[in-house]
């Protein structure tokens, strides 16, 4: 059992109402894939925003085949736009 401290920024921390969870995966060796995937399952309304979103573990910014370990902090980081 992997246990994750999450963190929304933006329009993320919007929709999910909150900016932090504490999100438990029980894959053996998840990936950042595997919990995005995961997410979409609890959290369906995310479905298409976090097509977009970028990832950062630990303060590194990570693709998708990144592997996590327990107590890993993970940014989920939108797309920002301004002008």
């Amino acid at each position: 059992m992997i246990e994750l401290h999450l963190t929304f920024y933006g329009v993320l921390k919007q929709e999910m109402g909150i900016r932090t969870l504490v999100f438990t995966l029980l894959d053996p060796a998840p990936t950042i894939a595997d919990m995005a995937e995961r997410l979409k399952a609890y959290y369906p309304t995310l479905s298409e925003r976090l097509v977009s979103v970028a990832y950062a573990v630990n303060d590194v910014l990570v693709h998708l085949s990144h592997p996590l370990q327990s107590g890993d902090q993970v940014a989920l980081l939108p797309p920002v736009s301004g002008g």
